[in-house]
């Protein structure tokens, strides 16, 4: 039960462990309360750090909704869609490491991609500074040729 479900696999394969979990407690006549079940399960799923908006819509769903019984096919639509989600950004160029942590060392063409990016940021906000500096000192000038124009007009 402390082994991490990888969400890129089957929600079968986490419902799987349960069952099995669930067998042999009863076998060995330490039966596990649904409400434990449905905890180990919740806690299994946010260990994978990837379904944070999902578990906010299963405690948005009214309390006799949030069973083990529901949870079941809840959970394993919800990682379906996660996972489909993925295998499309897979062939979108992007890997299944899409949606993970950025700029850990493990993605060198994405690492590149992020310093390349904070170095046209910090550029950006160079000019813009250098722009607005200009921008008094342009102001000075013209307020100086208006003044000699007005005098000309005398």
């Amino acid at each position: 039960m402390k082994t991490p479900w990888n969400p890129q696999t089957d929600f079968q394969v986490l419902k799987g462990w349960f069952m099995d979990a669930i067998a042999v407690a009863s076998f060995t006549n330490a039966p596990i309360t649904a409400n434990n079940i449905l905890n180990m399960l919740l806690a299994g799923i946010l260990a994978t750090g990837v379904f944070q908006l999902e578990y906010m819509e299963w405690h948005a769903l009214p309390t006799n909704e949030r069973t083990i019984l529901n949870a079941w096919d809840w959970w394993a639509k919800k990682a379906l869609l996660r996972l489909k989600f993925q295998k499309v950004a897979g062939h979108m160029g992007r890997g299944m490491e899409y949606g993970m942590s950025a700029g850990n060392g493990t993605n060198k063409e994405l690492d590149g991609a992020i310093e390349d990016f904070a170095q046209g940021h910090a550029a950006t906000q160079s000019t813009i500074q250098n722009l607005s500096q200009g921008f008094s000192e342009l102001r000075a000038q013209m307020n100086q040729q208006s003044a000699m124009i007005q005098q000309l007009q005398q």
